[in-house]
């Protein structure tokens, strides 16, 4: 069976739109194959943008474009009839797939964009990573029928599955910081596909199974940050993306400034912290001085984001 691929994409800084379209070819007999090609004309995102009101302000603070595009059909069997790994750095026509023969049937469709260094890890429909590491995050999954009764136009459009939690100091890092870290357990590091939800790490035996441990452990995960020294003399603002159990939950993070010998300096527990999938929580406060004071806030650059003080 031969099989091609064919990848195009756009990345801007809008709003994340990801309309794909895939043609299913006739043939003149009575044959069980049909191409399918999905082309996205557009996929990208918005940028994020912080105010202290929660308003969009238009002024841009940050935006990571997703550099990695990875796709997996499974047949009805949950075995991978295609796959694809896709870099913009490396890809051409990055962004668009063409398959040239698909047998009559009911496939699974997975679809991840990313920026992480690494391709994410699909064990199965539902059972997914990065290794470790959970960059922003965008996915779409589907069932697709093929038969002659299919219509030629099929839309994918993936939609962010993480949630984001950042601190923005008011104050300025002191010369004898050197290392920070951040500490958070409520969240996960995998997650399904089928539903964007966080789920337990897994055995190598038991990835195919990812879908049965939604309820699961969380991750612990430790997250530190690297030449936090050039951030001496000005404010500080780390920030971590994870995986959701459910649309809304609530993780905790422990937030660390240590010295040349790691010792603890300044250390904040930021307890029963609400997250949702697709929104921001910000912490705003004084963390690198005496006398902390707290407040919350919303940003609703991706929807509508959390916003505290501290």
């Amino acid at each position: 069976m031969k099989r091609t691929t064919w990848i195009a994409a756009s990345f801007a800084a809008v709003s994340l739109v990801s309309c794909a379209k895939a043609e299913i070819e006739q043939t003149d007999e009575e044959g069980i194959m049909r191409k399918l090609v999905f082309n996205t004309t557009t996929f990208s995102q918005e940028e994020l943008t912080t105010r202290a009101d929660g308003k969009n302000d238009g002024k841009n603070v940050r935006a990571a474009k997703c550099s990695k595009l990875d796709f997996v059909m499974y047949d009805a069997e949950g075995d991978v009839f295609f796959s694809t790994e896709q870099d913009s750095a490396t890809t051409v026509n990055f962004g668009s797939i063409s398959i040239n023969e698909v047998p009559y049937g009911r496939y699974q469709i997975v679809a991840i964009a990313h920026n992480a260094k690494v391709h994410a890890s699909i064990s199965s429909s539902s059972y997914a990573n990065f290794n470790g590491s959970v960059p922003e995050t965008f996915c779409k999954y589907y069932v697709l029928t093929v038969d002659r009764e299919t219509s030629m136009s099929q839309p994918l459009e993936l939609k962010r599955i993480v949630g984001m939690f950042s601190i923005k100091t008011t104050d300025t890092m002191p010369s004898d910081v050197q290392s920070f870290h951040l500490q958070t357990t409520g969240g996960y590091t995998s997650f399904n596909p089928q539903t964007g939800l966080g789920v337990a790490d897994m055995t190598e035996e038991g990835k195919t199974e990812g879908s049965k441990t939604e309820e699961g452990k969380s991750t612990v995960r430790n997250i530190d940050f690297d030449n936090v020294t050039s951030r001496i003399g000005k404010t500080f603002d780390p920030f971590f993306y994870t995986f959701l159990a459910s649309e809304e939950s609530s993780i905790s993070v422990t937030a660390t400034a240590k010295d040349k010998g790691g010792k603890a300096l300044f250390t904040y527990q930021f307890s029963n912290v609400p997250m949702k999938i697709n929104h921001q929580t910000t912490y705003t406060g004084r963390f690198f001085s005496n006398g902390l004071s707290s407040s919350f806030t919303v940003d609703d650059s991706w929807g509508d984001n959390i916003n505290k003080e501290f």
